[in-house]
């Protein structure tokens, strides 16, 4: 049998992501919620534009989940 291909969408992460990344920080359970409003800065920083250049967020999309990847670029 024949196993039918999954495709995957990776797009750069947007400020419409915003309510869903928060949603998810606070699900996972790892953070205090001082932690978690330290992360939603470090969000908004990033979406302005004021975070540095040397980190990236994106959104996968694949077979129906969805998740988001942060990378670091060090040279």
């Amino acid at each position: 049998m024949e196993k039918e291909s999954e495709s995957t969408t990776i797009r750069p992460a947007a400020p419409a992501d915003m309510d869903a990344l928060m949603t998810l920080i606070g699900a996972v359970g790892l953070f205090t919620p001082d932690e978690v409003e330290d992360l939603r800065g470090m969000l908004t920083d990033y979406f302005a534009g004021t975070g540095g250049d040397d980190h990236f967020l994106d959104h996968r999309r694949r077979s129906g989940a969805e998740g988001w990847r942060t990378t670091h670029r060090s040279d």
